[in-house]
């Protein structure tokens, strides 16, 4: 492991390169090349820097400073466009604001937007220079400037193109733009990072992952319980895409499939508490007499204003349906509002509920039967799993354990940059 230094990067220094084989996510070599970001800040930060860039260049200008290493404004620009879209909704919302051309330097709360999303990128781009810190003391990348990560990309791009060119293979794009391959460069550094924390610092005991796994894993790697279930579907759908049919039937038919299917969870309800009516049993006539039950129960639903070319609504019943962890990835993608609120019925004390299936075209009544809880897997058998949740969970707290404390320094360019939104 490398010894603490104020700069991540000399003139002639090994820099890690995004070979093929690091891009496909096999391994991360080192390769050697020349300097591709100019000096280094001095560890006094007391560098000059430029105070603008040419066209197409990155701004390197330095505006703040991470325990001696310094942010350029092209990187606060790269995190302020990942934020820009998700501020602006969210002032909408807090201030009713409107997006206008006085939207970022109007004050609400004592605050411009401009100034939120200052804030905002500059704590992204502490928490990334802190990961990429950690990756250099590691020995597992030769540099953490932003420009050194926008020399890879460049030099990556010429690979793919050269590889198009000559008709060979690539993985991913033909050519990265700066968002994407940052956050993917950083992804591929994250795994190698996690894995050497976890040899020392973040290496967990075994009562850590018994723990984790007894306090966290139910939520994390919930079980499906088996749940049987009785379903009544009244469609509403004839033929073609929901809304567009010639003769504006469309809603009048939603309408009435609706008010059937209520009327059907209505009368399940009220017959709830009749003795045997929904009483499951393992004698196969009392089990024939409680589907001939339900199947009474329905009656012929109200009658409702249709069209006269409308015919009233059927339904269909299906008695005795089984989710459980054989259906329920099957289920899960065909059938999710079904899904959803069969999953959601423990919390719903298992009333029959009417669920929309938009998807296809019906409205469907769940009336649970039964409910088994499933069974949580032991823990020797998802162990390395729990690892893998435990690393992530820790590795996440390590860096913002250390980016909260990094000392940085904010310099006078940081206030006047625009981030590209004036």
């Amino acid at each position: 492991m490398r010894t603490t230094s104020a700069t991540l990067s000399r003139r002639g220094t090994p820099l890690l390169m995004l070979t093929a084989a690091l891009l496909v996510g096999i391994s991360v070599v080192m390769s050697g090349c020349g300097a591709l970001a100019g000096d280094a800040i001095p560890a006094n930060n007391t560098a000059t820097t430029s105070t603008g860039a040419s066209p197409g260049s990155p701004d390197e200008t330095v505006v703040a400073t991470v325990d001696g290493d310094p942010v350029i404004a092209a990187e606060l620009a790269h995190f302020a466009g990942m934020r820009r879209a998700a501020l602006i909704d969210a002032y909408a919302s807090a201030y009713g604001a409107e997006y206008d051309e006085f939207f970022w330097n109007r004050s609400y709360a004592g605050q411009t937007p401009l100034q939120t999303l200052r804030e905002q990128a500059l704590k992204d781009a502490v928490r990334m220079k802190v990961e990429l810190r950690q990756a250099y003391q590691h020995d597992i990348i030769e540099s953490a400037l932003y420009t050194d990560l926008l020399a890879l990309m460049a030099q990556e791009n010429k690979r793919r193109e050269a590889a198009v060119a000559k008709g060979e293979p690539i993985y991913g794009p033909v050519r990265f733009e700066a968002d994407g391959f940052i956050d993917f460069y950083r992804s591929k550094i994250r795994t190698t990072l996690r894995e050497e924390l976890a040899r020392e610092e973040l290496a967990p005991t075994e009562a850590e992952l018994r723990a984790y796994y007894e306090q966290e894993v139910p939520d994390l790697m919930p079980v499906e319980d088996r749940i049987v279930y009785d379903l009544y579907t009244v469609s509403y759908r004839e033929s073609g895409e929901p809304g567009k049919s010639e003769d504006g039937s469309e809603q009048e038919r939603r309408d009435a499939a609706l008010r059937t299917a209520e009327a059907i969870r209505t009368q399940l309800e009220e017959g709830i508490g009749q003795e045997g009516a929904h009483k499951a049993t393992s004698d196969g006539a009392a089990e024939l007499e409680r589907t001939q039950a339900e199947a009474d129960l329905i009656g012929t639903p109200d009658p409702v204003a249709l069209p006269d070319s409308s015919p009233a609504p059927s339904v269909v019943y299906e008695p005795g349906l089984v989710l459980d962890e054989r259906s329920a990835s099957r289920m899960f993608r065909s059938a999710h509002a079904l899904y959803t609120a069969l999953r959601e019925s423990a919390v719903r004390g298992g009333a029959p509920q009417v669920v929309d299936d938009a998807s296809e075209g019906r409205y469907v009544v769940v009336h649970i039967q039964s409910r088994e809880a499933g069974n949580r897997p032991d823990f020797e058998e998802v162990r390395d799993q729990v690892r893998k949740l435990h690393l992530e969970a820790a590795y996440e707290r390590y860096i913002d354990d250390h980016a909260n404390n990094a000392r940085v320094e904010r310099l006078p360019a940081l206030e006047q940059l625009k981030l590209g939104v004036l």
